[in-house]
């Protein structure tokens, strides 16, 4: 893909966000329990955490979590401009440094040898 088709994709994209930014910020409006911000941050932290892990990143590959990216901080930007103070305190866990704990099969089915 040329730099003149992905400067005009990635714009008409941006164009394309801002329309429809504001039917989502009348319903982040309401969200007074920071839900959308929690969900953005996980995300976010989520598809960074799999893209360095990636062993393999192609172009596509990288266009994409560039998308997904502006799109997130965008919504947490728009979340942290509109409430000033959420009703409920938003508690953020630190992914561990793997997605899922190990486990020994063995113990998993009750028994204690494995």
């Amino acid at each position: 893909m040329s730099k003149e088709k992905a400067s005009q994709n990635l714009q008409d994209f941006l164009s394309k966000l801002a329309l429809k930014e504001d039917t989502i910020k009348a319903r982040l409006e309401q969200n007074q329990m920071g839900l959308a911000l929690r969900v953005a941050l996980n995300e976010l932290n989520w598809q960074s955490y799999n893209m360095a892990r990636c062993t393999e990143q192609n172009r596509e590959l990288q266009e994409r979590f560039y998308i997904i990216q502006l799109g997130l901080t965008r919504l947490i930007g728009l979340m942290l401009t509109l409430h000033e103070t959420f009703s409920l305190p938003t508690i953020m866990i630190r992914r561990q440094n793997s997605p899922f704990r190990q486990m020994k099969w063995p113990r998993l089915f009750g028994h204690r040898d494995g």
